[in-house]
């Protein structure tokens, strides 16, 4: 299933994803105003049906706007309403940097285009989730992403 994706689309796709992850808590908030637990949320973005079709590049999907796919989720996935499940414990805000949420996104989809036995979000999520990318921001935030990738799927 995986096609030859070209630089300019693996690019693309890691920066959208890196805004998606730094934007839909403030997203939803704007509409919902309910703030999320962003782990959870992510963690199901990862493995959703959305996130398989953006995979595949699916036209529409993968060329309209975060704001766009984070309200067709909730509706499509949710009937519009946020799980109980998926609201923050404490109903505020949990302070992420901005960059971290981004660069959590953008090395995520890094290491799906360079992994040739990974098809999907999904299979990925399974070794990589949210807290795994948090834990390894830290470290890795800084160093060249080949290298990242290295270090975590040749080892």
């Amino acid at each position: 299933m995986k096609t030859k994706w070209d630089d300019w689309w693996k690019s693309f796709d890691m920066d959208k994803t890196g805004l998606f992850f730094e934007d839909c808590c403030d997203i939803i908030y704007k509409y919902y105003n309910i703030y999320i637990d962003i782990e959870k949320f992510i963690d199901y973005y990862l493995t959703s049906d959305m996130r398989y079709l953006i995979d595949i590049h699916h036209p529409n999907l993968s060329t309209r706007s975060n704001e766009e796919n984070i309200i067709d989720l909730i509706k499509n996935d949710f009937d519009n309403e946020i799980p109980e499940y998926l609201i923050s414990d404490c109903n505020q805000k949990i302070n992420f940097f901005k960059n971290e949420l981004y660069w959590m996104g953008w090395f995520f989809i890094y290491c799906l285009y360079e992994n040739k036995n990974i098809e999907t979000s999904k299979e990925l999520h399974k070794v990589l989730n949210f807290s795994k990318l948090r834990n390894l921001y830290s470290t890795f935030h800084e160093m060249d992403l080949k290298n990242c990738y290295n270090r975590i799927f040749n080892n």
